[in-house]
C-alpha cells in the first residue's frame, strides 16, 4: 500500500482553534487517503508562520523525503500550507516535486496537481502569487492595526 504523506500547518497558536485547525486538516487528510486507497502518514508542523523563520518539518522532513524517495505522494489541505511566498513555491515545484515526481493533492477531495500539463502548471503557479498577495495584503493591514492602535493608545495617555 502507498504512503499519503498529510502535511499540515497552522500560522499562529489562535489558529490551532479556528476552522481549519490542525485537527480539519488531518481529518481531511486522512479522508483524501483512504478515498486514494493510501495509508495517511501524518506530518504535522503545528503552529509555525510560513513567512518567518524554520519549518522543521517541512525543511527536514518533506524535502529530504522527497529527495531520498521515502515521500512520493503529499498531501496539503491548500497550497498556502506549504508556502505562501509564490517564488518559493514555484521553487519547491520545480525542484521536488517535478525534480523528483512526487505527486502533489491538495483539497478535501484529494485532487492531484498535473505538472505534465502546461495549463495545471500555470494556474499552480498563478494561485500561489494570488496566496503572496493576499499574504501581503493580511501584513498590510495588521500592521496598520497595530499602528493605529499605538497611536491611539498614545493620544489617549495625554
Amino acid at each position: 500500500m502507498k504512503n499519503l504523506h498529510i502535511y499540515i500547518r497552522v500560522s499562529s497558536s489562535a489558529q490551532k482553534k479556528d476552522g481549519f485547525s490542525l485537527e480539519v486538516q488531518e481529518d481531511f487528510g486522512r479522508k483524501v487517503a483512504k478515498q486514494l486507497g493510501m495509508k495517511a502518514v501524518l506530518l504535522d508542523e503545528g503552529a509555525n508562520s510560513s513567512t518567518i523563520g524554520y519549518r522543521n518539518v517541512l525543511e527536514d522532513v518533506v524535502k529530504v523525503g522527497i529527495e531520498k524517495g521515502t515521500i512520493k505522494q503529499l498531501w496539503v489541505f491548500d497550497r498556502s500550507r506549504l508556502f505562501r511566498d509564490s517564488a518559493d513555491s514555484q521553487i519547491f515545484r520545480k525542484d521536488y516535486l517535478e525534480e523528483y515526481g512526487c505527486k502533489l493533492y491538495e483539497g478535501e477531495y484529494g485532487n492531484e496537481v498535473n505538472f505534465d500539463s502546461v495549463d495545471e502548471t500555470l494556474a499552480y503557479d498563478l494561485i500561489s502569487r494570488i496566496q503572496q498577495a493576499e499574504n501581503d495584503k493580511r501584513t498590510s493591514k495588521s500592521k496598520e492595526g497595530i499602528r493605529r492602535f499605538l497611536r491611539l493608545g498614545t493620544e489617549n495617555k495625554h
